[in-house]
């Protein structure tokens, strides 16, 4: 898989591309980046692109729900955030799906689409 990701300042958006396969320890790894990049401030939103991307065979529940344990654990740097998950194929929208289920009890507004209009117009970007 390739996950690249870009901060917006003006926007105060991350942006995430995922293409390929998608291993969830890898969208990890690259959350981890995030949180670490200088120019990442508390509050930032973050559009995710998944539309070239479908879960890996080894996707899982287990791992979903270690992701979402990964997310809350660095809730605190985060701060009060809102996720659009734009992800056209069905794997990978149910997955986002389950996903945003795990972690709605987060200061994390999680919403998925297939649409790419509605996901940027439900953030604003």
């Amino acid at each position: 898989m390739s996950t690249s990701h870009r901060i917006d300042k003006e926007l105060k958006t991350i942006f995430v591309v995922a293409k390929g396969n998608i291993e969830l320890e890898e969208l990890i790894e690259d959350e981890k980046k995030i949180l670490n990049n200088p120019e990442f401030e508390k509050g930032y939103n973050k559009y995710v692109d998944f539309s070239e991307a479908k879960p890996s065979q080894n996707a899982d529940y287990e791992k979903i729900k270690m992701t979402a344990e990964f997310i809350r654990s660095t809730q605190n740097s985060r701060g009060k955030c809102k996720w659009s998950i734009y992800a056209p194929n069905v794997d990978a929208y149910n997955y986002s799906k389950l996903f945003a289920q795990l972690t709605k009890e987060l200061e994390l507004e999680t919403k998925v689409f297939i649409s790419e209009r509605e996901a940027r117009e439900w953030l604003g970007v």
